[in-house]
């Protein structure tokens, strides 16, 4: 009987060793990832002072609408990480200008459970607009030429 009673417990010790060897840890992504660029619409008159923009509409380098507001004063736009550009088209009150936003992109692994990060370096703007009398935007100023986060705005907007 104290044979069989020792075989069991040997076989439950080594049964429970190989188990807590097999497990993984769980991976939780708590880092942010691929920051978006943030964009604060300010008041052309007062530059200080933001200022809403209304019936707001943006569409990217593919006519895919990634936003339509009515009523904002700052706005998060993701970057394309596969080129070095990314065009947006800013409607308001149907008038359209576009904006080319070029940068370098770069890549790190950050864990497995979050995968890759870009972080974009760099930035340079492009206004263009296809009607000089039907413009809305007065002038584009960069604040941050790196996007690294998320926490501030980058482009101010004046309107």
């Amino acid at each position: 009987m104290n044979i069989k009673f020792n075989k069991i417990f040997y076989f439950l010790i080594v049964v429970l060793c190989l188990q807590s060897t097999a497990c993984e840890e769980d991976d939780f992504c708590l880092d942010t990832t691929t920051p978006s660029l943030i964009i604060r619409f300010y008041d052309k008159d007062n530059p200080e002072q933001t200022k809403a923009v209304t019936e707001l509409s943006i569409n990217a380098n593919d006519n895919i609408v990634i936003a339509s507001l009515q009523k904002t004063d700052s706005i998060a736009v993701g970057l394309n990480t596969n080129l070095e550009f990314t065009e947006f088209y800013f409607i308001s009150s149907e008038k359209t200008e576009s904006i080319k936003i070029s940068y370098t992109n770069d890549d790190f692994f950050v864990s497995k459970a979050c995968g890759y990060k870009s972080i974009f370096n760099r930035i340079s703007l492009e206004n263009s607009f296809e009607n000089t009398d039907n413009i809305w935007i007065d002038r584009i100023e960069i604040i941050e030429s790196n996007i690294t986060n998320q926490l501030q705005a980058h482009v101010k907007i004046f309107h």
